[in-house]
């Protein structure tokens, strides 16, 4: 399967996402992380800073993580839990993982997921990816949710959530995942 991610859709999900939190407030029935009213997206970065990136971590992004990062760097606020088993001081946090800041985070959190589990896991639930499940390369975006492919393949992603061994499909690829996500569609 290719993914038929558009170059001018992380524009168009940016400006319709901004356009949704100015005019959304923080809906106290929801418990759980939320976005906070008025946030927008960071600018994205150079080609230099996520060429340093894939350095970093050793391997090349995937087409649609590059296209998105260099549109954007994250979120300018973190986001808000609503729940009564959060602390008042870890009531705010940044849910987005695709930063520089986070790398080294990230390449942690590729090497914890990148392991037998979550490879039975994902049999066991029989997800359906749009390749083989050997080779994964496991990439958080927000929170528990990472963009997942081949390095063989970088045209074809899949999102998946991963709590422990729980694994769930959350997108064919990354565009549809944003937009479940964050717009709701």
């Amino acid at each position: 399967m290719i993914n038929n991610f558009n170059r001018k859709w992380p524009r168009n999900f940016m400006d319709e996402t901004t356009l949704k939190w100015s005019r959304k407030s923080v809906d106290p029935r929801i418990l759980g992380w939320q976005i906070q009213p008025d946030t927008s997206w960071l600018p994205g970065y150079s080609e230099e800073v996520i060429q340093d990136m894939e350095r970093f971590l050793s391997w090349p992004l995937p087409f649609d993580v590059k296209t998105l990062l260099r549109d954007t760097s994250g979120l300018d606020k973190p986001q808000v839990h609503l729940g009564t088993h959060i602390k008042e001081d870890q009531k705010y946090k940044n849910q987005w993982m695709l930063t520089l800041e986070n790398i080294q985070n990230i390449r942690d959190w590729f090497l914890a997921y990148n392991n037998k589990e979550i490879y039975a896991a994902i049999r066991e639930d029989e997800i359906v990816l749009p390749f083989d499940h050997h080779e994964y390369l496991f990439l958080p975006v927000y929170a528990h949710r990472c963009v997942a492919c081949r390095k063989s393949d970088l045209d074809s992603s899949a999102v998946l959530s991963i709590s422990g061994s729980d694994v769930v499909q959350y997108g064919e690829n990354l565009q549809t995942y944003l937009e479940n996500e964050f717009l709701m569609k």
